[in-house]
């Protein structure tokens, strides 16, 4: 394989693949974190590495933000609507770099800090996807009302 085929097969792994168990594992994650949190009252008390996100709401809070943010992640993979999988993964990409940098703040290097930078990052992988599909879409439907109406 010489090396302008393997870019262009890596493009379309990045690109043009469809990454819905992706998306599906993490709304799995999301949601897993969010019974997890809600599960546990009084767990922003116990430990350091909790500290600023205890100033911005309790457990119940963060949990329903999680939970709300896989359940509309799973419903957009479902449907199959990209315009809400996009919205929903840049709302990912934000809440989970606030969560990453937060527990960064408290303990560079614990391990949580790379879990949810993990998450951070495929979310902000999901998102520059959809924001590429939506504008091919666009692109797409543009071309062929422009085709119609010169018929």
């Amino acid at each position: 394989m010489n090396m302008k085929a393997a870019l262009q097969n890596l493009r379309r792994i990045l690109f043009e693949d469809k990454i819905d168990i992706v998306e599906l594992f993490g709304s799995i994650n999301s949601f897993g974190w969010g019974l997890w949190l809600i599960a546990h009252p009084g767990l922003f008390e116990q430990g350091t590495v909790w500290l600023v996100l205890s100033k911005f709401g309790n457990e119940y809070v963060w949990g329903a933000l999680l939970i709300s943010l896989g359940f509309a992640r799973f419903v957009g993979v479902a449907l199959d609507r990209y315009r809400l999988r996009k919205t929903v993964a840049m709302l990912g990409t934000v809440l989970w770099a606030f969560i990453c940098a937060s527990f960064y703040q408290q303990n560079p290097q614990a391990v949580i800090v790379f879990i949810t930078a993990e998450n951070t990052i495929l979310s902000a992988w999901e998102y520059l996807r959809h924001a590429r599909r939506v504008r091919i879409r666009k692109e797409v439907r543009e071309e062929i009302q422009s085709t119609q109406t010169h018929v």
